[in-house]
C-alpha cells in the first residue's frame, strides 16, 4: 500500500501496511509501518511504529518508542516506554515497564519497572522496581520497594517495604540442599 496519510483496517485482512497512521479493527495484517498505529480487536504479525496502541487484539513482535497494551497481548515487545493494563506481554524491553492488572513473562528495563496488581515472572531492571500488591518470580533491580507483594527471588542493593520473602535464608539452604541431592538421584539414576 502506498504511504499516504492515514490507513483505516476494517473487518479484513491484510499484507503489508505502510502510513503515517493505521487504524486496524477487527481485521488482521501481517507487518504495519507507521509513526501511529492502533488495533482494536484485531492482530498484527509485526508493528514499527513511534506509537503502538493494542485494544482487546495483539501483535507477534511490536518495536516502537511508545507501547500501550489495554486488554491485549503481545509476544515480544521493545520500545522506549511500554504500559499494559489488563493485558499481557511474554517478553518487554524498554526504558521503563509500567503494569496495572497485567501479565509480563520476562520484564527487562534500562529504566524503572512499576508493577501494580500484577503478575511477573521475572523482572530485571537497572534502576528501580515498585512491586505493589504484585506476584514476582524473580526480581533484579538497584533499589526495590515491595508492598503487599510476593516476591520468589529478590536482588537489590536497596530494599524497601514490607517485604515477605518466600525463602528466607534458611529455606533457600535447605532448599538448595534438597535440589542438590534430587539433581545427583537423577544424575545416577540416568547412567544406570
Amino acid at each position: 500500500m502506498a504511504d499516504n496519510s492515514e490507513i483505516s483496517i476494517k473487518n479484513q485482512n491484510v499484507q503489508d501496511v505502510q502510513a503515517q497512521t493505521v487504524a486496524l479493527q477487527r481485521g488482521g495484517a501481517r507487518d504495519i509501518r507507521a509513526e501511529t498505529v492502533d488495533v482494536l480487536q484485531g492482530g498484527a504479525q509485526s508493528i514499527t511504529a513511534d506509537r503502538v496502541s493494542v485494544r482487546q487484539g495483539g501483535a507477534q513482535t511490536v518495536s516502537a518508542r511508545e507501547v500501550t497494551v489495554r486488554q491485549g497481548g503481545i509476544v515480544q515487545a521493545e520500545a522506549d516506554s511500554v504500559t499494559v493494563q489488563q493485558g499481557g506481554v511474554a517478553l518487554a524491553h524498554a526504558e521503563t515497564i509500567h503494569t496495572v492488572a497485567g501479565t509480563v513473562g520476562v520484564a527487562l528495563t534500562g529504566g524503572d519497572a512499576t508493577l501494580d496488581q500484577s503478575l511477573v515472572k521475572a523482572v530485571i531492571t537497572q534502576q528501580n522496581a515498585t512491586i505493589d500488591q504484585s506476584a514476582v518470580g524473580v526480581s533484579l533491580a538497584r533499589t526495590a520497594t515491595v508492598n503487599n507483594s510476593v516476591v520468589a527471588f529478590l536482588v537489590a542493593g536497596k530494599v524497601e517495604g514490607t517485604v515477605k520473602p518466600l525463602f528466607d535464608t534458611t529455606a533457600a539452604i535447605i532448599f538448595g540442599a534438597v535440589a542438590g541431592v534430587v539433581f545427583a538421584l537423577i544424575s545416577r539414576w540416568r547412567r544406570r
